[in-house]
């Protein structure tokens, strides 16, 4: 169907509802960056608010880069300086976001603690047939940590990394 964006989920809407219960929970909840970790972009200011908020608290991602389009947001300007701090990335991306000619890794990130990778590839109403995936590096750096790897959709993805413990690969 037509593209939609992403909706806040459930955990986000009760994390937003409990700290406008009260002046003392909104204290407690912004003092605490664990609340915060867990980020669905549903907007920049969200996301901006979410990432200062979650302090030094380990991150799990969920990004359409539409939206980030939408929102003047440049991912690969932005995720690194998080990246060490990322353990679950689930990331939303057009097909033509694989037709930027060679280069040596999908996401040039340095993401050592990074459990879970989820790529999702949504084609629109474009005709993908028989495109030949391209052998990149899938993350820059450390990958020893990383135990899921999903590539869904139309990804013309062939990792070349090593992932040593990887338990769960899901290829669509």
């Amino acid at each position: 169907g037509p593209y939609q964006p992403p909706r806040c989920t459930s955990r986000t809407r009760l994390l937003l509802k409990l700290a406008s219960v009260c002046r003392k929970w909104r204290e407690i909840l912004l003092i605490s960056p664990a609340f915060w970790g867990s980020i669905d972009h549903c907007t920049n200011d969200q996301l901006q608010a979410f990432l200062t908020r979650s302090s030094a608290a380990t991150l799990s991602l969920r990004i359409d880069e539409r939206l980030a389009v939408k929102s003047n947001i440049d991912l690969l300007s932005l995720l690194p300086s998080y990246a060490p701090r990322i353990h679950r990335l689930d990331l939303q991306v057009k097909h033509q976001s694989f037709n930027t000619g060679p280069r040596s890794s999908f996401l040039p990130l340095h993401s050592p603690n990074m459990h879970c990778l989820i790529i999702r590839c949504d084609t629109g109403k474009a005709r993908v047939g028989n495109v030949r995936p391209s052998q990149v590096t899938v993350l820059d750096g450390e990958t020893s940590f990383l135990k899921a790897l999903s590539l869904l959709g139309h990804v013309p993805l062939l990792p070349t990394n090593f992932f040593p413990n990887l338990t769960h690969i899901a290829l669509e």
